[in-house]
């Protein structure tokens, strides 16, 4: 999922240089590198069948791997977030804002490179004039401002994000937290991570 950066990826690096964060899109020929494990990165597990979604309250571990670790978030099959794969789908908002996190090994001092897809929701009740705004926050870094767009009532808009930081500690955890309120939030799936040896 690593490559050239859009324009819009330019301003998420500048932004994450901004918040603390390194800039993202690793060089070519950069050094070796180790996968990180995200668990569930596409969101898969639980399996929804057809055009449907679950709200998830905070507490619940009903989407494998990841916490809802505040208000409650939507998982979404492939079909009703169209992502156009398998890959199924989190909206950070269930019936508002809500948070997800999950804790992944790192090794301190090493920069880690993240990619995910990032959408928008497509209600017809969603407000087309307020920006999806979300955080990214690793442990040991300032949260990442981050933007979905405006929701679309016919496209969810799916864009490729990429962004660096430094992990400081062993056990990192990646935490994406809405910033709207309302039932139409950003939309995350597909997430991989590596880190330089």
């Amino acid at each position: 999922m690593f490559s050239r950066p859009s324009a819009r990826r330019l301003a998420l690096a500048l932004s994450a240089v901004a918040f603390g964060l390194l800039a993202a899109t690793p060089a070519n020929g950069a050094a070796a590198v180790t996968d990180i494990e995200i668990e569930n990165p596409s969101f898969k597990q639980p399996f929804l069948p057809g055009s449907q979604w679950r709200d998830v309250d905070a507490g619940s571990t009903f989407i494998k791997g990841w916490d809802v670790t505040k208000g409650d978030a939507n998982l979404e099959s492939a079909e009703w977030a169209q992502t156009g794969s398998s890959s199924q789908a989190v909206s950070l908002n269930g019936d508002g804002k809500g948070e997800i996190r999950q804790e992944v090994r790192t090794v301190p001092g090493r920069i880690v490179h993240l990619s995910f897809r990032l959408g928008t929701e497509m209600y017809s009740e969603c407000d087309t004039t307020l920006d999806n705004t979300f955080t990214f926050t690793p442990t040991g870094s300032k949260p990442l401002l981050m933007n979905a767009g405006r929701p679309d009532h016919k496209n969810p808009q799916w864009q490729d994000v990429n962004v660096t930081f430094l992990a400081t500690a062993k056990r990192t955890d990646l935490t994406f937290t809405s910033l709207v309120n309302g039932r139409c939030g950003a939309v995350i799936t597909d997430l991989e991570a590596y880190q330089e040896a």
